[in-house]
């Protein structure tokens, strides 16, 4: 699986090697269009899921926050996005945390830069699976 770990100059690859293998064997290799359907959703929603963490971080909203990285920390999981998980895994404790000495600020835009990287990733897989 080609991905950004090597441009990047990082150890861990940005999605797991055979995460999406493992959601193929879930639902099964004779529609192709139920995986694309379920990387689209993803690629919506977390994006989706980013907006909320930023703007509940403006306003204060620490509930709201601490909802939406918890929702992304397990969608990542699920297509193989093992940093992206974990960064949210740690804004989801900051938030649980209140946010103590502002942290949540910069953890958010780390996991908008993993983001950026999951999505790219992810587009590329996408791009094997159409017709």
């Amino acid at each position: 699986m080609e991905n950004a770990a090597s441009a990047s100059g990082r150890q861990d690859p940005v999605l797991q090697p055979n995460a999406l293998d493992a959601i193929v064997e879930m639902i099964g290799s004779d529609d192709p269009d139920v995986l694309l359907d379920l990387i689209d959703t993803f690629l919506t929603d977390s994006q989706r899921q980013l907006e909320e963490m930023r703007r509940s971080m403006a306003v204060g909203d620490i509930k709201t926050l601490h909802r939406a990285a918890h929702s992304m920390k397990s969608s990542s999981a699920t297509f193989g996005a093992v940093a992206l998980s974990k960064l949210c895994q740690r804004l989801e404790q900051s938030a649980r945390d209140q946010c103590v000495d502002g942290v949540c600020a910069e953890q958010i835009e780390t996991v908008v830069a993993e983001h950026r990287l999951v999505l790219a990733a992810l587009r590329a897989e996408r791009a094997k699976f159409i017709r």
